[in-house]
């Protein structure tokens, strides 16, 4: 989706994207938003399939965060090392995944890596659909590419 921008009463809306063969990741991907967390908390941001799938979040203690889920179950989730972030501030926020590395990206600055090897016969996705925004977790989230 581009051109395009949503907001987000923070209590009871979200969008729920239907998988397609463009939301297929099968070695590589990267996902973007730009947030204004209200309040720390825990919650996912952008999320393909469930709780544990790939995507961007808010950890109550570490802040942000992207995570990377693979086709035998296992996940993985990397912090931005920073902290919590401060309240009421736009982020520019992207992770990414080139197959071997996990990448997470603060306002363009790389903010923490982590290699991250898939085995053989292993995909960086098996969820079918994707939900931006988890209902009370932000008031406003922009620009999902």
């Amino acid at each position: 989706m581009t051109n395009y921008s949503m907001n987000f009463n923070g209590t009871t809306q979200w969008i729920k994207v239907a998988n397609g063969t463009n939301l297929t990741f099968t070695n590589k991907y990267s996902v973007s938003a730009w947030v204004k967390a209200g309040r720390h908390q825990t919650a996912k941001i952008i999320e393909k399939g469930d709780w544990d799938g790939l995507g961007l979040g808010q950890d109550l203690w570490n802040g942000w965060q992207t995570s990377v889920a693979f086709s035998d179950g296992t996940s993985s989730v990397l912090n931005w090392g920073s902290g919590r972030p401060v309240l009421n501030q736009w982020y520019h926020l992207v992770g990414t995944y080139d197959g071997t590395n996990v990448k997470l990206y603060v306002n363009g600055a790389l903010k923490n890596s982590l290699l991250l090897p898939k085995l053989s016969g292993q995909t960086a996705d098996s969820y079918p659909s994707v939900r931006m925004a988890e209902p009370r977790s932000f008031s406003r989230v922009y620009s999902m590419r």
